[in-house]
């Protein structure tokens, strides 16, 4: 995620008086016939720290502050050290001329006047806003959000500093936190297009993927030409499962910006999902020219190929994955998961091995494992890694439905069939049936029982067999959607 922290935005000021003595105004034409004022210092007439009063300061400070606006960086420096000469703790002064350090990354420098003003006055919360963006580009990160809370606890209407905690708040992993700040700012300035963005990224990664596209949305009414904005909102609307949206989001954003690598890469990647697995590999190796060192994507470049069973293409992709990044445990497994598919179960094993080295917690690593060990009859070590797997992730219905089929396989029946049970929640992909009945106990039935296919023709062929058994433990039985090869 890319945040960006508003520390030094400027705000309007007060018209700038004349000061003929120190400044010139020149009227300057360009080619096209255009003409802009600039103010230029004629440094033979600076006056010295005895020749200001009170009443020389100010002007002086609004013409530094102009120069500073226009770019003209050495002149407004000179000026603004002129007024903190015959007044050390201006505040203005201190506040511009920190923020000036900061633009130009000397934050120190920065940091140290920003901190004389606040010796003056500790209650100057633009000022604890700015030392926050100073220590934030300096990487420390917890003194930063220290200043961002000190600074809208003086302030509350604050929007940048609030922005600015979201986005600090953000990268700490305080998701909900990090929405609230970004909500007090949109209540503030509510169109702002970074807030609304970095809060529908917070809600994407918070999980709540719906409420980020509708956060999205507000960004892109506001810009409607943001490809990044676009492409954020794809990725939410894939989180939902909303495909074809998600497409038509990563073409608009591609359209923008035909060259976006994030758009692009992930585009493939919801082409893979979508089993569309050549035009997967069309968008990584377009992406691939763009950035041929991007390891993601050769490795999503494997996966597409895996899709094609086109294997040994696939390693090739892992390996180039590998190369650039060698501690990457998604490509480590799933060259371990190409080899499964041409019967090299012993060869894959030290790829996941070498997968959950890098990364212990990785269920779906130790899930494929178990399948090489049980294709190698090394049954308990399957078992045991399955056990892992589900030890990590407990919803997994794809460790419990394949664990459940090594349990069978095995004669443990009793845990097999409770285990069977998950192929209704993703283990075999199969959804259940839409009947309002209550599902049958195995106790004798005073009544009908509804006998269903659910599996392929194999397995119905075989349970079929039992229809006979079944029959004496209900009144009655009726059979539904069983083939004629099973009847």
């Amino acid at each position: 995620m890319v945040l960006s922290l508003k520390a030094w935005e400027s705000r309007s000021l007060p018209g700038l008086p004349r000061m003929d003595i120190l400044l010139t105004m020149l009227q300057h034409k360009s080619r096209r016939g255009t003409s802009r004022r600039l103010f230029v210092v004629k440094r033979r007439s600076i006056l010295t720290p005895d020749d200001m009063t009170a009443t020389t300061i100010e002007p002086l400070l609004q013409q530094a502050i102009a120069l500073h606006r226009q770019g003209a960086l050495a002149e407004a420096a000179g000026l603004y050290s002129q007024v903190l000469q015959i007044e050390p703790v201006n505040p203005e002064a201190l506040y511009q001329f920190a923020r000036m350090h900061c633009q130009q990354g000397r934050f120190e420098q920065g940091i140290a006047l920003a901190r004389r003003a606040l010796a003056s006055d500790p209650k100057q919360a633009r000022v604890h806003n700015l030392i926050g963006g100073a220590l934030y580009r300096m990487g420390r990160r917890d003194e930063a959000l220290a200043n961002f809370d000190q600074a809208v606890s003086l302030q509350s209407e604050f929007p940048d500093a609030h922005e600015n905690r979201g986005n600090l708040l953000s990268e700490f992993g305080r998701l909900a936190e990090a929405i609230e700040s970004y909500d007090r700012a949109l209540a503030l300035r509510p169109d702002s297009v970074n807030a609304w963005r970095n809060r529908g990224i917070a809600l994407h990664e918070l999980g709540r993927h719906a409420d980020a596209v509708a956060s999205f949305d507000r960004a892109l009414a506001l810009k409607p030409d943001a490809a990044e904005l676009h492409g954020n909102r794809a990725d939410a609307l894939v989180a939902l499962g909303r495909y074809d949206e998600a497409l038509a989001s990563y073409d608009t954003a591609l359209t923008l910006a035909p060259h976006a690598i994030d758009a692009l890469h992930n585009r493939g990647v919801l082409f893979n999902k979508m089993e569309r697995f050549q035009d997967a590999l069309a968008c990584f190796d377009q992406v691939l020219k763009i950035e041929p060192d991007l390891a993601d994507a050769w490795s999503n470049a494997g996966n597409a190929l895996r899709g094609l069973n086109r294997h040994e293409d696939a390693m090739a992709r892992y390996e180039r994955a590998l190369a650039v990044r060698p501690d990457f445990p998604e490509a480590l497994m799933n060259f371990g998961n190409a080899l499964q598919a041409v019967n090299r179960y012993e060869e894959a094993l030290p790829y996941y091995e070498q997968a959950l080295a890098l990364k212990p917690d990785y269920a779906e690593a130790k899930i494929n494992r178990a399948g090489a060990l049980q294709a190698l009859a090394r049954f308990d070590a399957a078992l045991a890694s399955y056990d892992q797997a589900i030890a990590l992730a407990p919803d997994s219905a794809h460790a419990k439905w394949n664990k459940a089929l090594l349990c069978l396989s095995l004669g443990k029946f009793a845990e097999g069939w409770a285990l069977f049970e998950h192929r209704w929640a993703g283990g075999k992909g199969l959804d259940p049936r839409p009947y309002r009945q209550t599902r049958w106990n195995g106790e004798y039935l005073d009544g009908t029982l509804l006998v269903w296919s659910e599996q392929g023709l194999g397995d119905e062929i075989l349970l079929s067999s039992m229809v006979p058994e079944l029959a004496e433990r209900a009144k009655s039985i009726v059979p539904r959607g069983l083939s004629r090869a099973s009847k």
